[in-house]
């Protein structure tokens, strides 16, 4: 398992961050606080892309992340609304 990807809960990786280091091609659920809390999103391996859903399903409304990072998910309508992600090995 390699380290994917970084989730904070403030803009430009400020305030409490979580990292995932999975096995890809599963829809995985965030859990406890970290539903519904991300604000900023960054890739951690080159090798990785990962789509970020508002939907517990992985299949409905979502944002692709192919790498490099979002500062800030409010530019994008989908901060505080993240509940689920798969990630791929490209």
């Amino acid at each position: 398992m390699i380290p994917v990807w970084q989730g904070c809960m403030d803009a430009n990786f400020q305030g409490s961050c979580l990292t995932y280091s999975l096995a890809c091609n599963a829809c995985f659920t965030l859990s406890g606080v970290w539903v519904n809390s991300l604000l900023s999103i960054q890739m951690l391996d080159s090798q990785a892309r990962c789509n970020f859903w508002v939907a517990c399903n992985c299949i409905e409304d979502g944002i692709k992340i192919n790498s490099d990072a979002i500062f800030n998910l409010a530019a994008t309508n989908y901060n505080d609304q993240i509940m689920v992600f798969n990630c791929y090995l490209r």
